[in-house]
């Protein structure tokens, strides 16, 4: 969805929000009955993921059987479950019309979409990079073989770690602003 944009959305003040289809541009009738349903599905199999995903992470965590290294990078992206989770839920309310957009940019509601569209599209990009971040860290185990298992080596992860949100988070930053 654009925010604030004119026909040909050329104005600087031109935005793209994170939401995807709303309660209003639904028919009328069945549609919205469906549109609503999808919704609360959605609604529920977020929650239902947010807490395998924290199950999953302890055991994954506790198991101790994988690098330090690669769990590292592994919690931290499921870390992102939780970014989903919120900014996931304030896109349902706006797509259910429960919050709605003003037009006007310093109002509360549409300052909290921008937010919130920000972080779903850093969420989206840092799973983009994430399959490249354990490949990187899996290269780096290759390449220091020889005792990459006996140390800890934790500035690699951390590295890539911080690659990863710094390229997200200038992407996403740039979609949305």
């Amino acid at each position: 969805m654009f925010y604030n944009c004119n026909v040909n959305r050329s104005n600087s003040e031109c935005r793209s929000l994170a939401i995807f289809g709303t309660l209003r541009n639904v028919e009328t009738g069945f549609s919205t009955f469906i549109f609503i349903a999808m919704c609360a599905i959605e609604f529920v199999m977020l929650v239902a993921a947010t807490v395998v995903v924290t199950v999953i992470m302890r055991v994954f965590w506790n198991c101790r059987t994988y690098h330090v290294n690669m769990m590292t990078i592994y919690k931290f992206f499921c870390a992102h479950m939780y970014i989903y989770t919120i900014g996931s839920t304030f896109i349902l309310a706006y797509q259910t019309e429960i919050l709605s957009v003003t037009g006007n940019p310093s109002h509360p509601f549409d300052i909290i979409i921008l937010v919130v569209s920000i972080f779903r599209y850093y969420q989206l990009f840092s799973c983009v990079f994430m399959l490249s971040s354990f490949l990187c860290e899996r290269i780096a185990a290759t390449l220091f073989i020889d005792n990459y298992e006996c140390n800890k080596r934790t500035h690699i992860p951390c590295g890539l770690l911080i690659i990863v949100v710094a390229c997200s988070a200038l992407i996403s930053i740039n979609v949305t602003l």
